[in-house]
């Protein structure tokens, strides 16, 4: 017996695979609408990444550079990109000869998974996408421990 379930986006996953969309907000200019908005900040170099970090924003000395002003910024909240949960995709040659390529990809939905790992199993082999079929997908991305091909034969 073979059971299909199909996910349409990673959506539906995104509570097991731990994707879910985080809030997406923009600063703008109050005056303008522009985003071309910087802020005054202290930094503090650290010595263990060797890079500046910043250590405080001053939230009341805005600066448009397309009103060339200071201004005060609003935040503008976002649309939400959509979630990407990663998919192990195992594809074989249509014709059902040949090994199983397995790969795993981060994506929006099954259908996009899917279309990337025939893609990457077409490049990998030097083969047509049509030559190829999708035989499963598993929500998450998994480690393959073990797989012998030979004793199917």
């Amino acid at each position: 017996m073979t059971t299909t379930t199909t996910t349409d986006t990673a959506t539906a996953v995104a509570p097991i695979l731990g994707t879910e969309v985080a809030r997406r907000v923009e600063q703008a200019c109050a005056r303008c609408g522009g985003t071309d908005v910087t802020m005054e900040a202290a930094v503090r170099w650290d010595i263990n990444s060797q890079e500046w970090q910043v250590s405080a924003v001053y939230d009341k000395s805005a600066y448009c550079g397309g009103c060339s002003a200071d201004v005060s910024v609003d935040e503008r909240e976002l649309a939400p990109t959509p979630a990407l949960a990663t998919y192990t995709v195992f594809v074989r040659q249509a014709n059902g000869q040949g090994t199983t390529h397995v790969s795993a990809h981060e994506a929006p939905s099954l259908v996009e998974a899917e279309r990337l790992a025939l893609a990457e199993t077409a490049a990998d082999w030097n083969d047509d996408v049509d030559s190829l079929a999708v035989l499963g997908v598993i929500a998450g991305d998994v480690e393959l421990l073990s797989w012998d091909d030979d004793s199917w034969s």
